[in-house]
């Protein structure tokens, strides 16, 4: 029976090779200056648009953050403190009282929850306290220092805020992730961690760490003191990946489950990539490191990537000073394209949604366009006899520059 196991085992060994081949990296050149331009509606569709209800209740700023759950849109106003909630068609439906303290929220998908972990103001804690804190996140000790809340999205009579017992994983900032795993994607530098390793993504299920990657020097590397950063992970055209970027590589790496790899390696011209001499330089305080900053300004210092269709790779590309640029790269046809140089035409209502690109829920990509920018395309193309939904027309008619912003619900084509 054994021989009969060789052609198995061939086959086998050739399809794990086929896998890994198709896992390599792609090196692409990128110049910034000759990325295209085109008409939006080359790219996407509209599919549909969210109007949310504006009162003296659910009015929440331009800049709030929109968090999309089963069932409803959570409004996070952080210039308010208040959260409100909006069923999938914009009626509003809820309000969390103001001055409320977000601390670090998050919505527990799995749960169907919002779940916020803050700071117990009972304690003032220092830098070093903080290091020690977690670096020893372990010890029962540390608990008393936070304190959780939840509210229950499920429970549509009441929503209701929950006090939650604190675990030892809430210390670390966690990010739900899928098949009840969570990472960590902070990156910090302080001289008062005890220990120099740490790792720039790390994921765990529970306490139990899984994979770590992307090794640091916390106790000063260069790269990172003096600023607080972390590492890109965000959602991607399978349900089951997201793609995966970090400062100072131009590297981008697609994460399945707790498996990394690198899917491409943009290679940048000399006058935009950063030169290996920072790598060496040791600033000795803020101010010498932001000088450096401001000279170079225009050197890439990272890649956020956002590609939820299989053609597409949408990205913004970060300078040094946080300067972003929006572009797409088009697999199929190896083809940059300049947000900027994408013109809104009537097919998309000249409404700019590639640059307002929001947030996606599940396969559903939305743009959030302000009530004040809606009105002034509106004005600006009334001339152009465009057909708009009745929802949007209606809105244009009765909004003023304080209703709230709309969605709209657009895919990009393949």
């Amino acid at each position: 029976m054994l021989p009969k196991l060789k052609p198995v085992l061939f086959f086998f060994c050739i399809n794990l090779f086929c896998s890994l081949k198709c896992l390599a990296q792609e090196k692409i050149y990128f110049e910034p200056k000759s990325a295209s331009g085109g008409k939006q509606s080359d790219f996407v569709s509209c599919n549909g648009i969210v109007v949310f209800e504006t009162t003296a209740a659910s009015k929440f700023d331009k800049y709030s953050r929109i968090i999309p759950t089963k069932k409803f849109f959570v409004v996070c106003d952080y210039s308010a403190k208040k959260i409100l909630v909006f069923d999938k068609n914009g009626r509003f439906i809820k309000k969390f009282g103001n001055k409320l303290d977000f601390g670090r929220l998050a919505y527990n998908a799995e749960k169907d929850r919002l779940e916020m972990v803050i700071q117990n103001k009972t304690y003032r804690l220092t830098n070093k306290d903080n290091a020690q804190i977690l670096e020893d996140y372990q010890n029962p000790k540390n608990l008393k220092y936070y304190r959780k809340y939840f509210i229950e999205l499920a429970d549509t009579l009441n929503f209701l805020v929950h006090k939650q017992k604190i675990v030892h994983s809430d210390i670390l900032n966690p990010i739900p992730y899928i098949d009840g795993m969570h990472f960590v994607n902070q990156v910090t530098v302080d001289h008062n961690f005890a220990k120099k390793e740490d790792y720039e993504l790390k994921i765990y299920r529970g306490d139990s760490l899984l994979k770590q990657y992307f090794k640091y020097d916390k106790k000063k590397d260069n790269r990172y003191i003096f600023e607080r950063v972390s590492v890109s992970v965000t959602p991607a055209a399978k349900v089951d990946t997201r793609w995966v970027t970090h400062p100072y590589d131009y590297g981008i790496y697609a994460l399945q489950k707790d498996s990394l790899y690198k899917v491409y390696d943009f290679v940048l011209p000399v006058d935009r990539a950063i030169p290996l001499d920072f790598f060496a330089r040791e600033f000795q305080n803020t101010t010498e490191r932001s000088n450096y900053l401001r000279q170079n300004r225009k050197l890439v210092k990272q890649f956020d990537v956002y590609n939820l269709s299989g053609r597409y790779l949408n990205f913004t590309m970060q300078s040094m000073v946080y300067e972003r640029q929006q572009f797409i790269y088009d697999t199929k046809f190896k083809t940059f394209y300049n947000y900027e140089k994408i013109v809104p035409d009537s097919l998309t209502y000249y409404l700019p949604v590639c640059k307002n690109l929001a947030f996606n829920d599940g396969p559903q990509i939305y743009a959030r366009i302000s009530a004040d920018d809606a009105l002034k395309i509106f004005e600006d193309h009334k001339k152009d006899n465009v057909q708009y939904p009745s929802l949007l027309e209606n809105y244009f008619k009765t909004a003023t520059a304080d209703t709230n912003p709309i969605l709209i619900n657009f895919n990009f084509r393949n």
